[in-house]
């Protein structure tokens, strides 16, 4: 899963902001008392391109935020869970994707 929003859009005050973290601990241990979590990290902000930048000349403003990588049966089982982000919540949204497994 990938979280993706635009931080401009949303301003929170530190009681809001102690909700969403609250949000984001009880997210991440459901799916991880599901015994489906392998491992997630929040991403900052802050970012450097190396080699040829994507999208010259246009700037996005939407950052991923973070991402998790979980073990699930089926991709809907995935977007299920996916479904209880808090980021939605913010205007963002989670991408789901499936991961290639590196070959020997």
């Amino acid at each position: 899963m990938l979280f993706k929003y635009q931080p401009d859009a949303v301003t929170l005050s530190k009681e809001e902001e102690a909700t969403v973290a609250h949000a984001w601990g009880e997210f991440i241990g459901t799916i991880a008392l599901k015994e489906k979590l392998v491992s997630t990290h929040q991403l900052g902000q802050h970012l450097q391109y190396v080699g040829h930048t994507p999208n010259s000349g246009i700037t996005s403003k939407e950052i991923i935020g973070g991402n998790m990588v979980i073990k699930t049966n089926s991709m809907e089982e995935a977007c299920a869970l996916a479904q209880n982000s808090p980021i939605l919540q913010l205007g963002g949204y989670v991408e789901v994707r499936t991961i290639i497994p590196m070959q020997d």
